[in-house]
């Protein structure tokens, strides 16, 4: 009923948005994003010093579990800088959030 309006697009040219979200933010720690190797490895490799979780999704499950994903962070992390990047549906890249724990902060800068 709609065939005429779809238009077919390669799928390296829609990656869905929380891929997209993962491969920019890669790209800009000057790496690339690591793809489907398993869970205990951080999303994006090659960012020395820091190793790059991302998340994406709604407001309320970002706030609600940012102790989860920061631990997950630091669990993934390769002995890197942890370095845990959120955005919530809406947000663009630049209104993303960096967070780091403390110690971590302070034993790469301070």
């Amino acid at each position: 009923m709609c065939s005429g309006l779809l238009k077919i697009v390669p799928r390296v040219e829609m990656p869905s948005t929380w891929k997209g979200f993962e491969l920019r933010i890669c790209k800009m720690f000057g790496g690339e994003r690591s793809g489907p190797l398993g869970k205990d490895c951080p999303d994006c490799i090659d960012t020395e010093p820091f190793d790059v979780e991302c998340k994406y999704g709604a407001a309320a499950p970002i706030n609600s579990t940012l102790q989860e994903n920061m631990a997950q962070c630091v669990r993934n992390s390769r002995g890197g800088l942890p370095t845990l990047v959120m955005k919530c549906k809406g947000w663009s890249d630049d209104d993303a959030w960096v967070c780091f724990r403390l110690k971590d902060f302070e034993e790469y800068f301070l």
